[in-house]
């Protein structure tokens, strides 16, 4: 099942509109893996807060430098009172206090799958990715952002189903964050804006959707599986790309019929199910039927009147389409 993704041209830079028209005008989706792959790079090309890499100092190299020059603060002082050049290297071993002080004041570690979104003066200067013992100026303001995967459940909601039938619907979503300057600054309250956008999603996929099959190649959500969910996922990311978020997985994870209509709709779904049942019996009597009397015929095994044709076909449907069982009457001859 393909899915097409597209973007509002309108919203880009000529030079991003260029290469969005010459990559990315329309992508075909065929699974979920490529979708996250393909939305994730339109993510980056989309109107917005655009995320961008900031490196830092490695961590271990300035704590190097701000040992060296805070032990070298009292060889100073004791150099400079014990030769009479307390007047310079005084205020050097002053300088190089304060700035071992401050070097150690922006060392830092960040574990995998987290990063930090850094400012200065209300400017964003760009997003520290890298993992391990960095060091970035104590001046910066480093903001935590985290990476890692998010799973939460949708809240029971009550819609109606295509047919207007009203069933209660929930699902489980697994996403992230892939442009955290989005996710920071485009909206107001990340959880809150993916859970909002969820229920929204979902909602519009229970409305689009017969609760089951009602005619023959009919996509339901009770037995649509893979599709319903791709198609839930490709919802979620058209939704959520503005905040810089990729839906790594969607599953519906509640699924029925409301209280009210409950009962109601199980009788009708018995109901169907012993129709076709009995459908599918009298087709294969039907077809038993017609093989025995073409056999009987084409092998002479014995010459029957078309009344007596009649009387072995209905004798032989009601034995084989009977619900109970059948006790035959065997004709021994007068």
């Amino acid at each position: 099942m393909n899915y097409e993704y597209k973007i509002d041209t309108a919203l880009l830079s000529d030079k991003d509109k260029l290469a969005f028209n010459n990559n990315y005008k329309n992508y075909s989706v065929n699974s979920i893996t490529d979708y996250n792959f393909k939305a994730s790079h339109l993510n980056n090309m989309h109107s917005g807060s655009q995320e961008k890499p900031f490196h830092p100092a490695n961590g271990c190299i300035m704590l190097s430098i701000a040992l060296l020059f805070f032990l070298s603060t009292p060889v100073l002082a004791v150099t400079g009172a014990f030769t009479q050049t307390a007047v310079v290297l005084g205020p050097l071993a002053g300088i190089l206090l304060v700035t071992s002080i401050i070097l150690l004041l922006g060392l830092f570690s960040i574990p995998p799958n987290e990063g930090r979104i850094v400012m200065f003066c209300g400017k964003y200067l760009g997003t520290i990715r890298e993992n391990g013992f960095l060091w970035t100026n104590p001046f910066y303001s480093c903001t935590k952002v985290s990476f890692r995967l998010n799973i939460f459940e949708t809240d029971i909601l009550k819609v109606n189903d295509l047919k207007g039938n009203p069933i209660q619907i929930g699902a489980v979503i697994i996403w992230k964050i892939s442009n955290s300057a989005k996710s920071m600054y485009d909206v107001q309250n990340l959880n809150t804006f993916v859970r909002f956008q969820s229920d929204s999603a979902v909602r519009k996929l229970a409305s689009s959707y017969p609760y089951d099959h009602i005619e023959e190649g009919d996509v339901s959500l009770k037995d649509g599986g893979e599709d319903i969910n791709t198609q839930l996922v490709n919802e979620l990311q058209s939704r959520l790309v503005k905040a810089g978020v990729i839906i790594e997985e969607a599953k519906l994870n509640r699924l029925n019929y409301s209280e009210e209509i409950a009962q109601v709709m199980l009788r009708r779904q018995q109901a169907e199910a012993i129709i076709s049942a009995r459908q599918k019996i009298i087709n294969g009597a039907v077809g038993i039927v017609g093989m025995a009397l073409e056999s009987l015929n084409k092998n002479n095994i014995c010459d029957l009147s078309k009344e007596e044709r009649g009387k072995l076909a209905s004798n032989l449907l009601v034995v084989l389409c009977s619900e109970n069982h059948v006790n035959p009457i065997v004709n021994a001859g007068s």
